[in-house]
């Protein structure tokens, strides 16, 4: 029987692991961008089943709603042992699936956004907040894990000045009592000034307004900062978010 080929673990394939690890799941395309930039679609391909076929990671169905039609993949087991090692901030859980891939594809494509932008010093994921140690003791950090947050950014434009802001993701529609129940949370929280919110539609953008409104109608002091994902489906950097009155941060 002719053996197999071996091949070496590269810097872009431990990468991967780590980012299978913080991400839950990512397709194909968005392993490409994000992982290996210089490579042509089928290398990667190519790339994907030899750790594949070394149970490092593993190939996931594609789902008919999402866009993007190539394989999902998620970490294994023995993916996680092998980067284990390499992780800096130790886990009080280890969670490697998603239980909602919808969601957390598109939370792969904010994270690509926000990243992206020269502005944003630090991004945390869903799973790093939920699962890593620094958010269950650290006193600045842990009210993000209590709060529940989808995905944390480190906003800094000069290195004496750096904000921390929480990023909550809306893909369906809760009832008006569920948003209030949220958004008093949030709002008795005094400690974090601002949140950005994302959603997949308008509809849902104005349930949350005017639940926002009922918790706190003075626009003056309001804190959620608005978004769309649709402004991501049209190739545009998320970098301008606006509250409902006046105010807006910028991260050009």
């Amino acid at each position: 029987m002719r053996n197999k080929k071996r091949y070496k673990l590269t810097k872009n394939d431990l990468k991967l692991l780590r980012y299978l690890l913080i991400n839950k799941v990512a397709s194909r395309e968005q392993i490409n961008r994000d992982i290996y930039a210089t490579y042509w679609p089928q290398s990667v391909r190519k790339r994907l089943y030899l750790l594949k076929a070394d149970k490092l990671i593993k190939a996931i169905r594609p789902i008919s709603t999402w866009v993007d039609q190539t394989s999902l993949y998620s970490l294994t087991s023995k993916g996680f042992h092998v980067i284990k090692p390499f992780i800096q901030t130790p886990l009080i859980y280890k969670r490697l699936e998603s239980d909602s891939i919808e969601h957390d594809l598109t939370l792969v494509d904010i994270r690509h956004a926000f990243t992206s932008n020269r502005y944003v010093t630090k991004y945390f994921t869903e799973n790093q907040i939920h699962n890593e140690e620094t958010f269950q003791y650290s006193e600045e950090k842990k009210i993000f894990n209590q709060l529940r947050f989808d995905a944390l950014i480190e906003f800094s434009k000069n290195s004496n000045n750096k904000v921390l802001i929480p990023i909550q993701y809306e893909r369906t529609e809760k009832s008006k009592n569920r948003y209030k129940d949220i958004l008093h949370n949030f709002y008795m929280e005094s400690s974090i000034p601002a949140i950005i919110y994302i959603t997949s539609s308008i509809k849902i953008e104005k349930a949350i307004k005017k639940a926002e409104n009922e918790i706190e109608p003075n626009q003056d002091n309001q804190k959620l900062f608005y978004g769309a994902t649709y402004k991501l489906s049209e190739g545009l950097n998320l970098t301008k978010f606006h509250a409902q009155g006046d105010k807006f941060i910028n991260f050009s």
